[in-house]
């Protein structure tokens, strides 16, 4: 295997792209396209970088397995916040979020579940 010179560069265009073509999902119901994505990470992006046959290849192997249309199912989008099953209208996603989505936490943003005591009792002392 070679070393290639990925940057975050790379991985902000990708997040950008993906961002982008999940966005355009929700406009045509939902139609995320993973192969042009996997295209676009694995032949432009960082396939731009990939210079062996064997490596495209496994670089595509990789691609294949993370990115598709069950990439979400079960994912843990917010702390304790499992995502919907894909088959609910618009109403039915809004019924399941504010159903199953707990109020902000420390622990939803990384903290530790101590720093909400430590912002409480520095606001009273002050």
């Amino acid at each position: 295997n070679a070393s290639y010179p990925f940057s975050l560069n790379d991985l902000s265009v990708c997040v950008t792209v993906a961002s982008r073509y999940l966005e355009l999902a929700g406009d045509r119901a939902g139609k995320v396209p993973w192969e042009d994505l996997r295209y676009l990470f694995g032949e432009i992006i960082y396939g731009g970088h990939i210079t062996d046959a064997w490596d495209r290849r496994l670089c595509a192997t990789y691609l294949e397995a993370f990115v598709r249309e069950d990439l979400m199912d079960g994912a843990e989008l917010f702390h304790k916040f499992v995502t919907p099953p894909p088959s609910l209208q618009y109403k039915g996603y809004v019924d399941y979020i504010e159903e199953h989505l707990e109020s902000e936490t420390p622990a939803a943003f990384g903290l530790h579940p101590n720093s909400e005591m430590l912002v409480m009792s520095t606001r009273t002392s002050e």
